[in-house]
């Protein structure tokens, strides 16, 4: 098994030396650069909101990366009044180190229904709930949410964008390598991958990796992609991720 991980830097070098530790081959590769958001909704813009909010959603550990960033730079800090939710157990980790408080995410299954299903529980319709994240984020919260009657504020701290790449070049590089695997815990990359890399390479090697993805919605969507050898991960934190890795690593 030779594997190419997606994930973005710097936790897909981070998985990756320990895989190569273990004697997994592995190379990172991310499609993505990460900036600050310039959006009229984004953290620069609205920072009034996460003060005056009751309940504060973070959905990725890069939207905890910008948003203190940009509290270091304009030396301000989280604020300790609200109630914060996150979107899974690592990035409520990478959380805490700043708030030290109590952070609530879903236990079982990391992903925006399950963490939809916690909040209509617990969360007041006379609260207004930030929704701390990317440029462009998945909308099933923020929608579902309003459509019940909760108040819901937008916060975008930062934005992907997508690297200059040449398909034939890498995709001639990643075959060369032999890499037979990859590892993909967003929507946005399988897309962009079928995108970048062309039909004749989709179909003699792409389509034939076993993929690690993160939970049963990528797996739908890989599968309507074009692959067949789909390896359903259920948290997207490095350590889940190597567990499963390794596990399939010493029955192959």
């Amino acid at each position: 098994m030779k594997i190419l991980v997606m994930r973005p830097s710097p936790v897909g070098e981070e998985l990756v030396k320990n895989l190569n530790k273990i004697g997994v081959p592995s190379w990172h590769f991310s499609l993505f650069d990460f900036f600050p958001s310039l959006s009229a909704i984004s953290l620069s813009q609205n920072i009034n909101e996460l003060y005056t909010s009751n309940v504060i959603l973070v959905f990725s550990k890069n939207a905890i990366y910008y948003t203190n960033l940009y509290f270091k730079k304009n030396n301000l800090q989280w604020p300790s009044h609200v109630k914060y939710y996150a979107i899974g157990k690592s990035t409520a980790n990478v959380l805490y180190r700043y708030i030290k408080k109590k952070i609530i995410f879903p236990k079982k299954r990391e992903n925006s229904e399950n963490l939809l299903r916690i909040l209509y529980k617990k969360v007041s319709k006379k609260d207004k709930i930030v929704l701390l994240q990317g440029e462009n984020g998945r909308k099933l919260i923020e929608i579902n949410l309003k459509k019940s009657g909760f108040k819901v504020c937008i916060v975008e701290c930062y934005k992907r964008v997508l690297k200059k790449i040449n398909g034939t070049i890498e995709s001639k590089k990643w075959r060369l390598y032999q890499i037979n695997s990859l590892v993909v815990t967003s929507s946005e990359i399988l897309y962009q991958l079928t995108t970048i890399i062309s039909e004749t390479d989709q179909i003699e090697w792409l389509f034939k990796c076993k993929i690690f993805v993160v939970g049963r919605r990528l797996s739908k969507i890989a599968q309507k992609l074009g692959w067949k050898d789909i390896v359903v991960c259920r948290y997207a934190d490095n350590e889940h991720l190597f567990k499963i890795i390794q596990n399939q690593f010493l029955n192959h």
